[in-house]
């Protein structure tokens, strides 16, 4: 059940394309022996993965089944990691983004609040602000980096408080933002 979850989060991460998912969807020994006893497997292998709609159904039986909060924290993780390795490139921009579509704003979480305003920062940093590509590229390294650091030794309760918090990650450009 642990690597179907990995998967499920991984295509809608983007970690894996839909082609891979299936792939190993219908060749993994746990999903063959469980295709009718477990109901995510099934409600899984129901979903016509070939349509244009497969993405946004298989989201939606990721977050019935698992927790948005959990998935979250995936994400961000495999993001801040992409962030560190490779600071600010239209990869990490197109990473960046798509957790930032999570942000909702009638219950905020602050972490997601902070990668929404380096989305912005991205967007707009060198064109309204001058900032040079130096900095940005080194202001997502450091972002990816402290989120790494800060979950580094967290169960996952305490990263999905720090992940609504946001207390433990210092964004340098976000104390501007906010004086």
């Amino acid at each position: 059940m642990k690597k179907l979850k990995e998967n499920v989060f991984n295509v809608i991460v983007g970690i894996i394309s839909m082609e891979e998912f299936e792939a190993w969807l219908y060749s993994d020994s746990f999903v063959i022996k469980n295709a009718l006893e477990n109901e995510l497997v099934l409600e899984i292998l129901l979903v016509n993965l070939k349509t244009r709609d497969s993405f946004q159904e298989l989201e939606a039986l990721c977050f019935r089944f698992f927790s948005r909060e959990e998935f979250l924290i995936y994400q961000t993780q495999h993001v801040a990691k992409v962030m560190e390795e490779k600071g600010h490139t239209f990869e990490v921009e197109k990473w960046i983004s798509t957790i930032a579509n999570y942000y909702d704003h009638k219950e905020p979480e602050e972490l997601l609040y902070h990668f929404e305003s380096l989305s912005c920062l991205l967007d707009y940093g060198a064109t309204y602000y001058g900032y040079n590509r130096a900095y940005l590229n080194n202001e997502v390294r450091i972002f990816g980096r402290r989120i790494q650091k800060t979950f580094e030794n967290l169960n996952l309760e305490e990263k999905i408080e720090c992940f609504k918090s946001g207390e433990l990650i210092e964004i340098s450009y976000l104390k501007c933002a906010r004086a």
